[in-house]
């Protein structure tokens, strides 16, 4: 999305006054950020979940092991 990035307030403020005239240009880059948003593993919950109650398995299994606490990194599942 480098289209919406800018160097300085005048040029901020002149794509922003684009934006506000060109509905169709808006709507567009709106359409692109939903799409990127649904593919974005920020977004995706189920995975996020999946992921977290892996890593408490694992601290869990650390404890009953008598381990120490240590960093665990997330297995991507």
């Amino acid at each position: 999305m480098a289209e919406l990035v800018t160097d300085d307030p005048t040029a901020f403020e002149s794509l922003a006054r684009r934006l506000a005239t060109e509905p169709d240009r808006l709507a567009a880059i709106k359409a692109r950020v939903c799409r990127a948003r649904e593919q974005s593993a920020l977004y995706d919950t189920a995975r996020y979940a999946r992921n977290f109650e892996a890593l408490i398995e694992r601290m869990v299994a650390r404890w009953r092991a008598g381990e120490a606490p240590a960093r665990l990194e997330p297995e991507q599942a």
